[in-house]
């Protein structure tokens, strides 16, 4: 992943849109990410990131496994009916798993009909928006997040 980083180093002499950055996070952040009162609640709120460097910003994009805090780490359920489930777990109790699913629905798993259930060890973020994004679209995101 650090040689497809490579060709972003140039972001920082981009001059972002603010405006294109909004549209991007829409389409490629809002069914997870939440940033000022828009998008939804599954990965962390964006508003955190605002001061972060852009290396950071960079490999949290591009590599969003680098670094997964454990509460948005995906977990793999096994349901006895036969299908797997990956989400976060956003609620449990002693009857009751609540898994958090990206776009932010809630999947509620009785625990007796669960046959397994694995921390992934990753992050739901797909990984390959290098495919997606291009540097000046990644200058434009980063604009809207540091706007105030």
């Amino acid at each position: 992943c650090s040689s497809d980083l490579a060709s972003y180093e140039g972001v920082a002499k981009l001059k972002g849109d603010a405006q294109r950055g909004r549209t991007i996070f829409t389409q490629q952040c809002a069914i997870c990410h939440r940033f000022k009162d828009d998008g939804k609640d599954v990965g962390p709120d964006l508003a955190m990131v605002t001061d972060k460097p852009l290396d950071w910003l960079l490999t949290a994009i591009f590599d969003p496994n680098a670094a997964v805090e454990p509460r948005y780490q995906a977990q793999l359920v096994k349901l006895k009916s036969g299908p797997e489930v990956s989400g976060l777990i956003a609620g449990e109790t002693a009857n009751n798993l609540n898994l958090r699913l990206p776009g932010g629905a809630d999947f509620p798993v009785l625990r007796a009909d669960i046959a397994g259930r694995q921390s992934l060890g990753r992050s739901l973020m797909p990984e390959g928006l290098e495919t997606v994004l291009k540097p000046q679209d990644v200058a434009d995101l980063v604009a809207c997040l540091r706007a105030k």
